[in-house]
């Protein structure tokens, strides 16, 4: 469904979409990044329960597709909405309630640390000028203070380039952690290592996790039962585990988001569970697109002992042994544990948060967070081995 406040410049004729269901087919040879991808994005919609306002933006030019941003009013996110990142710990003050989120356009995936116009190549600038006012047109409209691109990736030049030139200010973030995959085989990855320290704890994590049963599932997997539910639910529950340990909250996802997602999206989608017996100690889920896996869902059952069970037997060494039989360029395993990614292979990638006020009280409140914000996240990754902002 088209939206009102379509527009032309440069050439381009940009339409915004008020679902991810509603977008045309030829947008999904644009997207580079799996949680730009129209199917993953329409799931989430449709199924996550999650308060959320889809304001999709798609450039036409004569040929058809040239440019696709997906883009929220936010409420809740899987990732920290943009009030999240700007205010931290002070997001839930009374006085800033409504500001970064009910008041900001965010381009963003629901569930994925990223945020970009999705493009051709070899496509003019020109199409991500007519996105970037487009979206301004979007939030003057629906008279919104804030617009916002909330993980931007330090490789994505000419779109920070622009950003800048449309008057966005930058903050980093935080980086993320890939790995490419050029091995023929786990010992190969083994040697590639530096140091025989960390290749002699990878081979004792590896040998407790011999105890252990551990499949791959295909499609069909969630119809199954484990102690008799749903596993679908099981999975959720030990989600929620791992997502209340590290946050202090249970998870926004409903608890049939699962087995909807894997009815829609399942070619895509990797999982591996770990058991013992009859009792699923923990799991990974992967969505692998244009060959790269990205690390996304994991859960595990910290109420049982923990000496058989290594994290990240489930959390890296299965997916790089899954990525070589399956010739994945790279695994992108999100931010966070940087030390232990670094030693274990992994690059480092800057993710940026730029934003723009479109009213004098936005600017103002920007003016006054903005290098408070900067400040905090410059300290907190200011640490050896972590890329310089």
């Amino acid at each position: 469904m088209l939206a009102q406040g379509e527009m032309i410049l440069t050439g381009f004729e940009v339409s915004v979409q008020d679902s991810a269901a509603f977008l045309d087919g030829n947008v999904c040879g644009l997207v580079k990044n799996c949680f730009s991808d129209p199917a993953w994005l329409a799931a989430f919609e449709a199924h996550a329960g999650l308060d959320m306002e889809p304001c999709h933006h798609v450039a036409q030019s004569r040929s058809g597709p040239a440019a696709f941003m997906p883009a929220y009013i936010e409420k809740q996110s899987m990732c920290g909405t943009l009030r999240d990142r700007l205010l931290g710990r002070f997001s839930k003050a009374p006085v800033f309630r409504r500001w970064g989120r009910e008041n900001a356009l965010v381009c963003a995936s629901p569930w994925g640390f990223y945020s970009g116009i999705e493009s051709n190549r070899d496509c003019p600038e020109d199409v991500y000028q007519a996105v970037i006012h487009q979206m301004a047109g979007t939030a003057c409209q629906k008279k919104l203070g804030l617009t916002g691109f909330i993980f931007v990736p330090e490789s994505r030049r000419r779109l920070r380039a622009c950003l800048y030139e449309n008057g966005y200010r930058k903050v980093p973030v935080c980086p993320t952690a890939i790995l490419d995959l050029k091995w023929n085989d786990f010992d190969q990855y083994l040697a590639s290592l530096a140091g025989a320290k960390i290749r002699n704890v990878i081979r004792r994590e590896r040998k407790k996790f011999k105890s252990l049963s551990f499949q791959w599932y295909d499609g069909s997997c969630l119809e199954t039962r484990f102690g008799g539910r749903p596993l679908h639910s099981v999975l959720t529950r030990l989600y929620n585990n791992t997502h209340y340990k590290h946050h202090g909250q249970p998870s926004l996802l409903s608890d049939s988001f699962l087995k909807q997602l894997w009815k829609t999206d399942h070619e895509n989608l990797r999982l591996c569970i770990a058991a013992k017996e009859d009792t699923i100690m923990s799991f990974v889920i992967l969505r692998v697109y244009n060959s790269v896996a990205h690390a996304f869902m994991i859960g595990r059952d910290y109420s049982i002992n923990d000496d058989f069970f290594s994290y990240f037997n489930m959390a890296c060494y299965e997916p790089v042994i899954k990525g070589i039989e399956e010739k994945w360029r790279a695994i992108h395993f999100r931010p966070g544990i940087y030390y232990a990614k670094l030693k274990r292979g992994c690059r480092l990638e800057n993710l940026y948060l730029y934003v723009k006020g479109h009213n004098p009280a936005a600017r103002g409140f920007l003016k006054a967070c903005l290098p408070a914000a900067e400040k905090y996240y410059r300290r907190k990754y200011a640490m050896p081995a972590l890329l310089n902002y």
